[in-house]
């Protein structure tokens, strides 16, 4: 019996020097490793056990059980870096109006965490709210690119300019420019929207340095007293010079590509090949959105150059569903109301952003976010989401 006791006597000592020892390498690699700010997250107890060094919520714990168990980072709360959902997003759109009402809207949310109300009177996404007129037809820009620049202040430089129409409604295609550009330093998001009418004019801006620029954004806004603007400091015939001189050294994750209704040299095989060449080498992550139905529903004529290109692209596939939608959502034949982009911008986000993003496939995945249901566009959650994951 003593013999038997003495055994069970050795073992529980056993044990209890085997945790002591965990106990002690868990608790030195944490202090190694740790900001001392931490330390206040251990339990308050004189002993520490295994258990309590490596549940702890802190960062540090975080590290150490990743880099001995391989355990992903997944916080369930957001680190003191991002004080607010979402951080690190960083996104060039090329595009035509529509890509530009995309940026709006998600740079909307991303400066106020909210969404553009469709009920929101002006609209930032209604430019006639504005300008006094229809976006085909109008006399004067400046208003709304005031008031949208102000809306996102401190954090846009918008190089924006359209000369007013003549009086039968011609536009001045040779001076009209739009490029927006968006950092906000704290969260640390930068997202821009560079304008591309298809090929009918030249990717084209008056500020050379864009990486310089989105460290000074609130030192730039649109042209409001000028009656003329000074020459365009770069000018690019096709798409792939302007990814190349304008999009590279704002090092984005994310390109987010376009041609939309106008004429342009996508569906040409030579055109397309280098510019889908020169932005898969030049950017982590290219995206292609179709381009969106009419209000009739009709999307026919733009099929064979989305077909062509997401062979070799990301697809955002909005053709489909957007060909579904009521006339309700359209402010004319072509341009939506809210929550249309919001919807365009969550499945940009949540289908490739995120779980391609470095980190924040992990650091994101278990947020609590609103997203749009289906139903609120006034249709069926299986038939738009067949249609959004439906081949072109």
């Amino acid at each position: 019996m003593r013999r038997k006791a003495a055994t069970a006597t050795t073992k529980t000592l056993g044990r209890e020097q085997v945790k002591v020892m965990l106990s002690i390498v868990a608790l030195s690699l944490f202090l190694l490793v740790s900001d001392f700010s931490e330390i206040s997250s251990l339990p308050k107890k004189s002993v520490f056990t295994f258990y309590d060094v490596f549940n702890t919520t802190t960062t540090t714990a975080a590290r150490i059980r990743k880099a001995i168990f391989s355990e992903p980072e997944q916080p369930s709360t957001l680190s003191p870096k991002c004080p607010q959902f979402p951080c690190d997003l960083s996104i060039v759109f090329i595009g035509d109006s529509l890509s530009r009402f995309m940026y709006v809207s998600l740079v909307h949310f991303l400066r106020h965490n909210k969404w553009i109300e469709p009920t929101d009177n002006p609209n930032l996404v209604k430019p006639r709210d504005y300008i006094g007129g229809t976006e085909e037809s109008s006399f004067n820009w400046k208003p709304y690119f005031i008031a949208s620049t102000k809306a996102l202040a401190p954090y846009e430089a918008c190089d924006c300019w359209r000369e007013p129409s003549d009086p039968n409604n011609n536009r001045k295609y040779e001076t009209i420019v739009e490029n927006r550009y968006f950092h906000d330093p704290i969260r640390n998001n930068t997202i821009v929207y560079l304008f591309a009418y298809g090929n009918k004019v030249p990717m084209r801006g008056h500020w050379n340095d864009s990486f310089q620029l989105l460290q000074n954004t609130s030192l730039h806004g649109p042209w409001t007293n000028e009656t003329t603007i000074p020459p365009f400091a770069w000018t690019y015939d096709h798409w792939a010079d302007a990814i190349l001189n304008q999009v590279v050294p704002i090092r984005p994750h994310t390109l987010v590509m376009n041609a939309g209704h106008w004429k342009h040299a996508i569906g040409r095989d030579s055109y397309r090949e280098r510019v889908v060449e020169v932005s898969k080498q030049s950017v982590p992550q290219v995206v292609w959105r179709t381009t969106t139905a009419d209000d009739d529903g009709s999307f026919d004529e733009h099929l064979h150059t989305d077909r062509a290109i997401c062979v070799e692209l990301e697809c955002l596939n909005v053709t489909g569903w957007t060909s579904k939608l009521d006339k309700a959502f359209y402010v004319d034949k072509v341009h939506f109301i809210e929550p249309v982009y919001r919807k365009m911008n969550e499945l940009l986000l949540w289908n490739h952003i995120y779980p391609n993003h470095p980190t924040m496939k992990y650091q994101y995945s278990d947020q609590k976010v609103d997203r749009l249901m289906w139903s609120e566009l006034g249709l069926n959650d299986s038939l738009a989401a067949a249609l959004e994951q439906d081949s072109l």
